[in-house]
């Protein structure tokens, strides 16, 4: 913990550059210090950088970046010696490639073959024999390690027979020393070595084969092949390097619908796939040549390499885990650090892979990038609340001591359809969803009106969350409220609440009495609700809730008498204080990772508003809320995702569950960061659709994607941006189709000495293109008009010369310059004589983006594209190397220096558009050069936007709104059905030399 009140206080000065004013830092502190400080982790690197004066650096960037080192070693000293030297050491940060990918989540292999192509080659009517491998590839095994097998056989029979299985069991075979042991010699060893009885070596043994057949399930891409192969009418056999009988596996196969013709196994043949001497005596046995069998399997060495050097076909199966993990740094980062921090994770993690990657048989797709939401929560949402689940249902201790389990409304729905499904399986007791929400029962939590207005210290807008606002969501629409408006007036209601809480506060005073009855008729209603539903429990109920302060509980008990017992993901200090006051108690599931709790808190929640008050007969009454379809999409599949998942562990496991039942869930949580927010595949755009209205912390909607971008601590100023996805970049083209349709091309130059870099580009151009130059130099037209006339450039077909004012940069003259002649193209370019002379390598930026822009090879391939996916909506080029370097190395990020994000926010309301820019939407062409469909970005040159709205120059390097229209691009294309690409030569660029590449 001092780590972090160290951390804290190095935040402390650039908090004050975040907030820019003491009564919105005051109104940001008031949320708490957790929150405070999370915020200024995220925010202050778009504030504070390498770049600002000497005292702005010494008081704040210098302290920002040690605070940041310090989180990220964990401890005081390492953080700041580690910060020390990157201070004084500032070497050049390495140049990204062209995507700036992270290789441990890129997939280098080529797509494998799809299974109508493998149903052909085994058509083939020289293949007589079909061969699979069994485990990872017939069958997968619901365990993140073969030995994992062990403890579950440990967990049934240790306390019955008296041994520590799992501690025999694992060093058995290399003890034995045999090259192809059986089952039968490994447990004859284990009883000699620990002198077993005959009788416990016998139900040990059976005890594991028992365990394999529980846990073995066939794979669904397997079966599509099987199922080829035997519509076919071809041999198929098994082939394993294993040390279970044939007779067994045989068996599991039939069970799963596998049966094969013949079957064999290393520890019986007396020979092996891993050295190729199996698939000889296979050959023999089956009588033919080693070229008239196929064999399919996930192991590399064994299944694929040495099959070819005996001259049997084979294709490699991968296996779920390299599906779901292509890297082993990825497995152990992810999965394999869970299951260490938590062995009995394993079964759970492993359906989870077996249930989302099982039947897939190809990388067609990037597998770290989830399909859907139902996807993502099936393997990260649905074992963290079987496990939940399964450790309820089991503790006997619950059962004794309590009639029901109360789930509480909104986020207990969720958990609670899981447990009904666990329950129904394993036992536990009955469960009870009922209503529930902090505005519903707000009464019950003070004496006084005014005093929990003056709790409220957090608001997402407070400067347009209102006293209207506040007071509707805290005592309903209902006539006694309106009533409390006509009172008050329309400029008291108008009033900022957190800014102006006081004269809020004076406003309300005179109006006491009649609040007074108006929450006392509140208090009524939720008891006539509440007081039937425990009416037969005794003094203490359980509940669950999602948890934190613990105000269920106090709230509950003020309403009907009773000891609230709590069921918690997390807990704080002001439950504990609470518990201590009431005498209830508190079982917490986590104990870390609570920056997630909003994300789970709307996860678990039903597809409906939440419960603002109570009719005068005791029932609920539920917020009218217009929830998207997209929205009630998503979480419908996510919660069928979770319930069939908590099925499938019941029937693999029920007999297992006691043992598998875990004290707490921290295991899961970091696999949860790590895939939906840590991946480059920017996975938390699934959370884009998840819009709850919050009406007591927040006027205007929020996506649940824009409210963890504030929670996730990022070191990395580009890390959850697009501009790290490696699903962006645009592979290489085979074809390149010629053109004939002219494409419009849009060149601003503002220092008209660039010219004759731009002809000289521009005279190689591959493809018929009309020619839109804008100036803002009228001294330059003439000369404009004869340099860039068409007897120089064979490809063009019009030339326009326009004056315009400086005004905008170059996006002004785009975005306003060239709005009548978008339609008259299907593609548009626009590039510009950047320079940026604050920076050294402003002019290798600039040919930078025209080399991946105008070079001819580019713009065939960039038409090629365009040509091939309709859906691609505009292209540029991966951020400039010496740009992305300056960025990192100045801890600068890129939603900008001074609000570009919000004014960019504010744009898209304008353009009639969601007013989101999450973090996950930042990736665009740094220096505003693109290549675009005008149909893509079509609103962009239809709003009301004005020249007067941009700035006289000079202006400086951020914070206007031509800046803020450079991040739009692709979140309208997006908007609009397509997508974005990244493209960039591997040529070196062009230098300004009269080069023979330029010649």
């Amino acid at each position: 913990m001092l780590h972090r009140h160290l951390a804290a206080l190095l935040l402390l000065p650039a908090s004050f550059r975040v907030h820019r004013s003491f009564g919105r830092w005051r109104a940001a502190w008031q949320a708490g210090p957790y929150v405070f400080f999370r915020q200024i982790l995220n925010e202050a690197p778009a504030c504070v950088h390498r770049g600002d004066g000497p005292l702005v650096r010494l008081t704040c960037y210098y302290p920002m970046r040690l605070a940041q080192e310090v989180l990220a070693a964990r401890g005081c000293l390492p953080g700041l010696r580690a910060g020390l030297h990157k201070l004084r050491h500032r070497g050049p940060v390495p140049s990204p490639t062209p995507a700036d990918n992270d290789r441990r989540w890129q997939n280098d292999r080529l797509p494998l073959p799809a299974l109508e192509e493998l149903t052909a080659v085994m058509a083939d009517p020289a293949l007589r024999v079909i061969s699979f491998d069994i485990f990872d590839t017939l069958l997968v095994r619901h365990v993140l390690r073969p030995h994992d097998v062990f403890s579950l056989v440990a967990a049934r029979v240790d306390a019955r027979h008296g041994v520590h299985f799992q501690r025999m069991r694992a060093p058995a075979e290399a003890e034995l020393g045999l090259p192809n042991p059986t089952l039968e010699q490994i447990h004859a060893h284990m009883a000699r070595r620990h002198n077993l009885s005959p009788e416990t070596a016998a139900a040990l043994r059976e005890a594991e084969l028992r365990c394999e057949r529980d846990v073995l399930r066939a794979r669904p891409a397997a079966r599509a092949l099987y199922d080829a192969a035997r519509r076919l009418g071809k041999r198929i056999i098994a082939v394993s390097d294993m040390y279970l009988p044939a007779a067994f596996l045989r068996d599991m196969l039939r069970e799963n619908g596998l049966a094969v013709d013949a079957l064999y196994v290393s520890c019986e043949q007396g020979a092996r796939k891993s050295d190729g001497a199996l698939y000889d005596r296979v050959a023999e046995q089956e009588g033919c040549a080693p070229g008239e069998m196929l064999h399919f399997g996930d192991n590399r060495h064994s299944d694929v390499e040495q099959a070819l050097k005996r001259g049997v076909c084979a294709h490699w199966l991968p296996s779920v885990q390299a599906l779901a993990c292509p890297t082993p740094e990825l497995w152990r980062e992810t999965f394999a650090a869970a299951r260490a921090a938590e062995p009995r994770t394993s079964p759970y993690l492993a359906l989870a892979l077996a249930r989302v990657y099982g039947d897939q048989v190809d990388f067609s797709r990037d597998m770290a990038r989830f399909a859907s939401l139902a996807e993502a929560g099936e393997l990260l949402l649905a074992p963290l609340l079987t496990a939940f689940a399964v450790r309820l249902a089991t503790d006997k201790e619950l059962t004794r001591g309590y009639g029901r389990l109360y789930f509480a409304a909104r986020d207990g729905w969720l958990p609670f359809r899981v447990y009904e499904r666990v329950r129904r399986r394993l036992g536990g007791l009955p469960a009870v969803y009922f209503a529930a929400g902090r505005r519903a029962y707000s009464p019950f939590l003070y004496d006084d009106f005014p005093s929990y207005l003056k709790g409220i210290r957090s608001l997402a807008q407070p400067e347009r969350h209102t006293l209207r606002h506040v007071l509707l969501a805290c005592l309903g629409d209902g006539p006694l409220t309106r009533e409390l408006f006509a009172r008050l007036g329309e400029e008291e209601l108008a009033r900022p609440f957190l800014f102006e809480k006081r004269r809020c506060l004076a406003a309300l005073r005179p109006h006491a009495a009649h609040i007074d009855a108006l929450l006392r008729r509140k208090r009524e209603r939720i008891r006539r609700y509440y007081q039937p539903l425990f009416a037969e429990e005794g003094e203490r109920v359980l509940v669950f809730d999602l948890g934190y302060a613990g105000s269920i509980g106090e709230a509950l008990h003020a309403a009907t008498g009773k000891i609230v017992d709590k069921l918690y993901f997390w807990s704080d200090p002001e439950n504990d204080e609470r518990d201590r006051r009431l005498g209830s108690t508190t079982r917490c599931l986590l104990h870390t990772g609570n920056h997630l709790r909003l994300l789970l808190e709307e996860l678990f929640s039903p597809a409906r508003g939440g419960v603002i008050d109570f009719t005068e007969d005791g029932r609920p009454v539920y917020e009218d809320v217009d929830l998207s379809p997209a929205l009630r999409a998503d979480m419908e599949a996510l919660e069928k995702a979770c319930c069939d998942y908590a099925d499938a562990f019941c029937d693999s496991f029920a007999d297992l569950a006691p043992s598998l039942a875990l004290p707490d869930g921290d295991a899961f949580l970091p696999l949860l960061e790590s895939l939906l927010f840590r991946s480059p595949f920017c996975n938390e755009r699934l959370l884009r659709d998840i819009i709850f209205p919050d009406p007591v912390h927040c006027a205007a909607p929020t996506s649940l994607q824009k409210k963890q971008d504030a929670l996730i601590l990022r070191t990395d100023t580009f890390a959850g941006t697009g501009f790290l996805d490696p699903a962006l970049p645009l592979a290489p083209l085979t074809s390149v189709p010629r053109r004939t349709r002219p494409v419009g091309l849009h060149v601003h130059l503002h220092n008209f000495a660039l010219a004759g870099e731009f002809l000289r580009q521009l005279r190689r151009f591959p493809a018929p293109f009309d020619l839109f130059l804008t100036l803002t130099d009228a001294r330059a037209c003439a000369a404009a008009r004869r340099l860039f006339a068409p007897a120089l450039l064979p490809a063009v077909r019009e030339v326009h010369v326009l004056l315009v004012e400086n005004r905008g940069r170059d996006v002004a003259p785009w975005i306003i310059g060239m709005r009548p002649f978008q339609q008259r193209y299907d593609l548009f370019c626009h590039v510009h004589g950047k320079q940026s002379p604050h920076l050294p390598f402003g002019d290798a930026w600039r040919r930078y983006l025209l080399h991946n822009l105008l070079h001819p090879a580019a713009v065939s391939a960039i038409m090629a594209h365009f040509a091939e996916d309709p859906r691609l909506g505009c292209v540029f080029p991966p951020i400039c190397p010496e740009l992305l370097a300056c960025m990192r190395a100045g801890h600068i990020s890129p939603g900008g220096h001074d609000g570009e994000v919000p004014e960019a926010e504010d744009l898209l309301r304008r353009l009639g558009l969601r007013p989101e820019l999450c973090r996950a939407d930042l990736c665009f062409s740094a220096g505003t050069m693109y290549w675009y469909r005008p149909e893509a970005l079509r609103q962009l040159f239809t709003f009301d936007l004005a020249l007067e709205e941009f700035p006289a120059e000079p202006i400086g390097i951020g914070g206007t709104i031509a800046h803020a229209l450079e991040r739009l691009p692709v979140p309208l294309a997006r908007h609009n059905g397509y997508e974005a690409g990244l493209f960039a030569l591997d040529l070196p660029p062009y230098t300004g030399d009269s080069s023979p590449e330029e010649a």
